[in-house]
C-alpha cells in the first residue's frame, strides 16, 4: 500500500499505532530484531571506537542533540560519536542494527528508522554515554515509499506524502518512542527538501524553482504555516541545526549560504556571496547534530568538515575529517 491519497496515508498513520504490540511480539525474531543491539563481530567496530574514524560507505547519517550516527545499510553497522560544534569528540560507539534501513532521522535525543520497501520503522535513543535504547514495543508499520523529513529540538519531525501534497507531523519523546501524529496539512507537492530547525520550526524547499516555505509544529502537532520565500534554485542539501541555524550547499558548485530561521518562521540569511567559503564540491552528505554543529562528509572518499552555526559569526569551521581519521582545526 503507498500513501498516494488522504484516504491511505491515514491508513498508514493509524496503522503505525495499532500494530505497535502486535509487533512487540516478533521484535526479537523474524525480523532480526529491528534495532536491537546486535551481538556480531564487526571487523571495524574497534578501530571506529577508539579513534572516530570516519569511513567511506555511510548510507545514512543522522544526528541527535548530543550525537552523530552514521549507519551503513547492506550490514546494519553503526558507529555513533559525541559531537560539539562540529567537531567529533573521544567516546564513541559501535553498534550491530538490522541491515537495509532506508532512511534515519534525529530528534531531540532520539533516532526513527524507516524501511522504505516495506513501510517498517522503529525507534530509540541515544543516551547520555552513547548506548543506543530501544524501549519495548517501538517498532511500527507504515506504508511504504513516504519520505520522513529530520526533527527538532522539541523531537516534533515530519511525514511527507509527495503524490497527494501532505505534510503530517509525528513526535519522537525522549523515551525513543514515536508518539503520535497530527492533522495532515496540505502543502502542495514538488517539495524535495524539508528539515527541522530549532526547537519546533520548519523549512520545505523546492530545488526546481527556489521556493521555500517556513512553519511550525505546535504543542497539539499542528502545522503552522509561517513565510513564503524564493531562493536561488539548485541547491541539493538543506540542513537545520538544533540551535536554529539553517545551511544550504551546492553539492555542483561548492557554494553554501547560511542564516539562521526564527521561531516565528522568518529567515535571516548571514553569509556573504563575497565572503562566504566555497566548500569545494562532490560533499554527499550534510548532516546537523549536536546543538548547533554540521558535518559536511562525501560517501566516496570519507572526508568531511566540520563546524557550526551562530548569530554573531555564522559559520565556524572546527575540523576536517580524512578518511580514516580525525583532525580537529
Amino acid at each position: 500500500m503507498v500513501a498516494t491519497s488522504p484516504d491511505a496515508l491515514a491508513h498508514a498513520l493509524s496503522q503505525s499505532r495499532s500494530r505497535r504490540d502486535a509487533l512487540r511480539l516478533v521484535a526479537g525474531g523474524a525480523i532480526g530484531g529491528a534495532l536491537a543491539l546486535g551481538s556480531r563481530t564487526v571487523p571495524e567496530a574497534r578501530a571506529l571506537t577508539e579513534f572516530g574514524s570516519l569511513l567511506t560507505g555511510w548510507t545514512q547519517l543522522a544526528g541527535t542533540t548530543g550525537w552523530l550516527l552514521g549507519y551503513r545499510a547492506r550490514d546494519g553497522f553503526a558507529n555513533g560519536w559525541p559531537f560539539v560544534d562540529g567537531a567529533i569528540q573521544k567516546g564513541g560507539n559501535a553498534y550491530g542494527f538490522s541491515a537495509g534501513w532506508t532512511r534515519i532521522v534525529g530528534a531531540n535525543r532520539s533516532l526513527f528508522f524507516y524501511r522504505q520497501g516495506d513501510g517498517l520503522a522503529a525507534s530509540g535513543y541515544l543516551d547520555a554515554d552513547g548506548r543506543f535504547v530501544q524501549p519495548e514495543g517501538a517498532v511500527y508499520a507504515f506504508s511504504p515509499n513516504l519520505r520522513f523529513f529530520p526533527g527538532t529540538h522539541s523531537g516534533r519531525f515530519l511525514l511527507y506524502a509527495k503524490t497527494a501534497g501532505n505534510i503530517v507531523p509525528l513526535l519522537l519523546t525522549a523515551a525513543g518512542y514515536y508518539d503520535g501524529f497530527g492533522p495532515r496539512a496540505q502543502v502542495g507537492s514538488g517539495w524535495t527538501h524539508g528539515a527541522g530547525v530549532g526547537s519546533s520550526s520548519f523549512i520545505l524547499y523546492r530545488a526546481d524553482t527556489g521556493e521555500a516555505a517556513t512553519g511550525r509544529v505546535d504543542a497539539t502537532l499542528t502545522w503552522i504555516p509561517r513565510a513564503t520565500y524564493r531562493f536561488d534554485t539548485g541547491w541539493t542539501h538543506v540542513v537545520g541545526t538544533y540551535g536554529g541555524g539553517l545551511l544550504f550547499y551546492n553539492q555542483l558548485n561548492g557554494v553554501c549560504a547560511y542564516g539562521f530561521l526564527e521561531p516565528a518562521g522568518a529567515w535571516t540569511q548571514l553569509s556573504d556571496p563575497r565572503t562566504t567559503p566555497n566548500f569545494g564540491t562532490g560533499w554527499t552528505r550534510v548532516v546537523g547534530a549536536g546543538s548547533r554543529g554540521v558535518l559536511i562528509w562525501s560517501k566516496k572518499t570519507g572526508r568531511g568538515l566540520g563546524g557550526y552555526l551562530t548569530g554573531a559569526d555564522g559559520w565556524v569551521a572546527t575540523a576536517t575529517y580524512a578518511g580514516g581519521d580525525v583532525r580537529p582545526t
